[in-house]
């Protein structure tokens, strides 16, 4: 299907799902057991690893797909085409060359510029203070028929947040990569406290969570120095800076020094 199409190319996805499918007219829904619960599958497919948005009115999809589309526009720039007849001569090819060239020697300069600069503010947030994210999951009862919206708080350090997510930043990945690991971190989080209070609600089956909390994420660990923006494919990316690097060598020579026991003497 064109889900699995667009998952299987790296398509951005807008998943904008109703908020109650057990509201809707059974004539404008699948009203039989085994395509209900091929509805549910793909539902818990859809809201598994990335952002999600509920709706429950033609005005409230109205306005969630404008602001998608706004999203998407701005954080994901495909590849784009020109006509052969759009270039006027020789000439301004040789000029678009030209500042290609330019604009990849002042990328370099700029990171270079960037590796030398050491990150201080004065109102940065040290790493083992916490943050607080605030959300929404939706739990399936133990029937499977009845879908519920609870809260969720949850504070994490920001060193927490960076030892967890190090690992795959050691190789540059785009923003909706980001957006899926950190959805993923927040995910195990939220599950365990939902099946320690809300056991008795069902099973957690998807989580939403303000885009805002993934933004300062991104942008506290930069301003820490540990991640640096890239361009990939003319998609926003990050990848470990040098003091991340490090920092993440150094993580994991502790971690597996405590883990290391001493061989007892006889």
């Amino acid at each position: 299907m064109e889900y699995n199409y667009a998952v299987e190319k790296g398509i951005p996805i807008v998943a904008l799902l109703h908020k109650n499918i057990d509201s809707i007219p059974s004539g404008f829904c699948e009203s039989n057991i085994i395509s209900r619960e091929k509805l549910y599958a793909f539902r818990n497919n859809v809201c598994t690893g990335r952002m999600v948005k509920f709706w429950n009115s033609k005005d409230e999809i109205g306005k969630h797909v404008l602001s998608a589309m706004v999203a998407a526009t701005n954080f994901f720039h495909p590849v784009g085409w020109v006509r052969s007849n759009r270039i006027a001569n020789d000439d301004a090819l040789n000029k678009i060359i030209t500042l290609k060239k330019e604009n990849e020697r002042l990328k370099q300069k700029l990171k270079k510029l960037e590796e030398q600069v050491s990150v201080a503010h004065e109102n940065l947030a040290p790493l083992e203070s916490e943050f607080m994210i605030n959300g929404e999951g939706e739990m399936l009862t133990p029937d499977n028929y009845e879908r519920t919206l609870r809260e969720f708080s949850i504070v994490k350090s920001w060193e927490s947040m960076f030892r967890h997510l190090a690992q795959q930043l050691r190789s540059q990945k785009d923003y909706s990569d980001i957006t899926r690991l950190i959805h993923n971190m927040v995910w195990d989080d939220v599950k365990k406290v939902f099946s320690e209070k809300h056991a008795e609600c069902g099973r957690l089956t998807g989580i939403v969570f303000s885009e805002t909390h993934i933004e300062t994420i991104i942008a506290q660990l930069s301003a820490h120095g540990l991640l640096k923006c890239s361009a990939r494919n003319g998609r926003r990316g990050y990848i470990l800076s040098d003091l991340g690097e490090k920092k993440f060598t150094e993580q994991y020579l502790v971690e597996t020094k405590k883990q290391t026991k001493p061989i007892e003497k006889k």
